[in-house]
């Protein structure tokens, strides 16, 4: 078996469509035609996968399943495509970047994200499609249903094209007040990071980049710089509470006087006690509303 291959957990998962649903249309309406192995493990590959990926998309369009089951592969593809004329909703958008990503389409991929932010513009699009699709790719890695390098994939597609975003909001930015933007030693999501940056620059902020695996106590050695006026960091890897709180503390002790922007599933999940000068940061509209 030379394709990739998924589970009937798989294609729920990835589809929405759950399993005994799957199992019903194949009976039913002869949807799906999986194989199986010598053990009789039953497994689908790709043509299986986005066949059901395209008849969950009419379905949840209310086409009638009885009438998209017999619909051949291709003009399955046509009535998708002639539905996403009208229908331009985010959730088709998410289904077709897990397509490319399936598939490691790299061009396809860069070429439907730049689609998306000439749509939407950048930060809408990030916010509305780039990110609930990060997260849904994340539920699929969770329950095996993506490969680590298909996730390291389109990462590192994303980061780059936020890199870009960052360098050309930053030209002529020469005064003013600076953002200084980190994350700890043992935080590793940095794509938020980046973006709330591409935020910061956009409204005239010096963004200072440190990106990831900054101990610290460097943070110590920028107390004198001048015009640092903000800092934003992420907090999405497991931490214990008190380690937590230790961090916010020492970080209030390194760069005093300076207005923190924290955010990050950690601060949900302990509510720990903020430092002066601290404030949580819920998301993305809420950092442009508390930027100054």
């Amino acid at each position: 078996m030379s394709e990739r291959v998924y589970s009937i957990r798989d294609m729920e998962v990835i589809t929405g469509i759950r399993a005994h649903t799957i199992r019903m249309w194949e009976r039913r309406y002869g949807l799906l035609k999986p194989s199986r192995t010598d053990t009789n493990f039953r497994y689908y590959e790709d043509r299986e996968l986005r066949r059901l990926m395209n008849v969950a998309y009419l379905v949840g369009r209310h086409h009638k399943i009885s009438k998209v089951a017999r619909l051949g592969d291709e003009e399955l593809r046509q009535l998708v495509l002639e539905q996403e004329m009208t229908h331009t909703d985010e959730d088709s958008v998410v289904s077709q970047f897990v397509m490319q990503m399936l598939h490691l389409d790299g061009a396809g991929f860069s070429r439907l994200l730049e689609e998306v932010v000439g749509r939407y513009g950048f930060e809408e699009a990030v916010h509305k499609v780039i990110f609930p699709f990060l997260r849904k790719v994340g539920t699929f890695w969770q329950v095996g249903s993506v490969f680590p390098a298909q996730e390291h994939f389109v990462s590192a597609l994303i980061r780059n094209r936020f890199v870009v975003e960052l360098e050309k909001r930053q030209q002529g930015v020469v005064t003013g007040s600076s953002m200084l933007f980190f994350l700890h030693e043992d935080e590793l999501h940095e794509l938020p990071l980046l973006f709330y940056a591409v935020v910061a620059a956009q409204r005239g902020f010096r963004v200072i980049y440190l990106g990831p695996g900054v101990p610290l106590e460097d943070l110590g050695q920028l107390e004198a710089m001048e015009g640092l006026t903000h800092v934003l960091t992420v907090f999405t890897n497991a931490l214990e509470e008190n380690q937590l709180s230790a961090m916010l503390a020492r970080m209030a002790q390194l760069l005093p006087g300076r207005q923190f922007f924290v955010t990050g599933h950690q601060l949900k999940l302990h509510k720990p006690f903020f430092p002066e000068g601290f404030t949580l940061v819920e998301n993305y509209r809420d950092f442009v509303r508390l930027l100054p």
